[in-house]
């Protein structure tokens, strides 16, 4: 069957033109919104895992609100490191296998940006070694935990007092860890912790004994 050239026959070009464009803006759409989740899940999922993760530091560039801000305590067992290595080969899987080619350039940006907070935790983890290599790094999440819980002025409430007393006590296992982690330790970082650490036990226990009538009676 042949259909003639017409009105009718020009008008169901016209009809199937519509369509097919119409089905292609709407995969197109479809399938950037499907990418722009995926994208949007690994970033809240990265940054919801990095809050927990990321090591204390005395710069306040990458300080950040901790996920349960009233019961965090950092983790550098042995087997938090082999979890967070673990866990970051997921987020670098992940961040692998999305395709950003066909996406419009701001999102490509958004992609690259974290790709690159992705890396800067392979940078921690297995380049720089802090963990590994700097003693200073557990003084940080021993020393600095504490101190960081003091930055933000009275009161001091029952959940925060809790907080500080459980920081305290989490000092020694937190020594613990860095005498199994600290294989290869270097002398210049050992000097300078060394060296804050000088006449550390009489500061402690003065900051903990004037601090102490500030807190709530039930946890202090």
């Amino acid at each position: 069957m042949t259909l003639k050239s017409g009105p009718r026959h020009k008008n169901y070009i016209k009809y199937i033109y519509k369509n097919s464009l119409f089905t292609l803006i709407l995969l197109l759409a479809t399938s950037s919104a499907l990418h722009a989740d995926s994208l949007d899940d690994l970033a809240r999922d990265l940054w919801v895992w990095r809050a927990s993760e990321q090591p204390i530091s005395t710069d306040d560039i990458p300080r950040l609100v901790r996920p349960d801000p009233d019961h965090w305590l950092p983790d550098w067992s042995p087997a938090a490191v082999t979890r967070y290595r673990q866990q970051l080969e997921q987020f670098e899987s992940r961040w692998k296998k999305l395709d950003p080619s066909g996406w419009p350039i701001p999102r490509q940006v958004d992609y690259r940006l974290i790709g690159s907070a992705i890396s800067r935790v392979r940078w921690e983890l297995d380049l720089t070694r802090n963990w590994q290599r700097n003693p200073l790094f557990y003084m940080d999440q021993s020393l600095g935990a504490y101190f960081h819980l003091l930055l933000q002025p009275p009161p001091f409430d029952a959940n925060r007092t809790r907080h500080i007393v459980e920081t305290l006590a989490s000092i020694p296992r937190t020594v613990d860890y860095a005498k199994q982690n600290l294989t290869q330790p270097v002398r210049p970082f050992a000097g300078l912790a060394l060296d804050q650490l000088q006449d550390i036990r009489p500061r402690l226990l003065k900051s903990v004994r004037e601090l102490k009538t500030l807190l709530d009676s039930a946890y202090a």
